[in-house]
């Protein structure tokens, strides 16, 4: 019998394990209960805030620096295109190997023109958006910063109380 199934039976099978382990976990979460709470209010809203300001960010930057420049909107279209192919073979490739992997036989006839389409129409909706952007340029420029700069408020915000709830914990 290996050491760890021994280890594991063992701990199954005392009477008073159970409930020691149960009191360890309940003691070490009433321990740390206020950081354990403060972590899962604050960090789930301080990463969103952080992604949504840098999607914004580099949204706005895209957007300045096609805004009326057509080689670079057409270097642009050219690299989506290329980017677009790129994930088309790499996700067919993925999906024959763990189709091949899991149910030890090739892929059903379809599947592969379903992935490219899928990557396809979604590359085609985003590049759909960059030119309905470019269209609205002005309007959608000051949206998205004023978008930035309320998100930049909230993180300060954040940053705030977390520096006097860690000045209140050392006090």
């Amino acid at each position: 019998m290996h050491p760890i199934n021994a280890t594991h039976d063992w701990i199954l099978a005392h009477p008073v394990a159970m409930m020691l382990i149960l009191f360890c976990v309940s003691a070490a979460l009433s321990l740390f209960a206020q950081e354990i709470k403060r972590f899962f209010t604050t960090w789930p809203v301080r990463a969103l805030n952080s992604a949504t300001r840098n999607n914004l960010t580099n949204r706005l930057r895209t957007l300045e620096s096609l805004h009326q420049n057509p080689y670079l909107l057409l270097i642009y279209f050219g690299l989506t295109f290329a980017e677009t192919v790129m994930a088309i073979v790499i996700w067919s490739i993925l999906w024959m190997f763990a189709y091949l992997a899991i149910f030890h036989t090739l892929l059903p006839n379809g599947f592969i023109p379903s992935i490219a389409c899928g990557i396809f129409v979604s590359k085609v909706q985003i590049f759909g958006a960059v030119l309905k952007d470019l269209c609205q340029y002005e309007k959608v420029t000051t949206k998205l910063r004023t978008s930035i700069e309320q998100i930049d408020q909230q993180i300060a915000k954040q940053q705030k109380e977390k520096e006097t709830a860690a000045s209140k914990i050392s006090n």
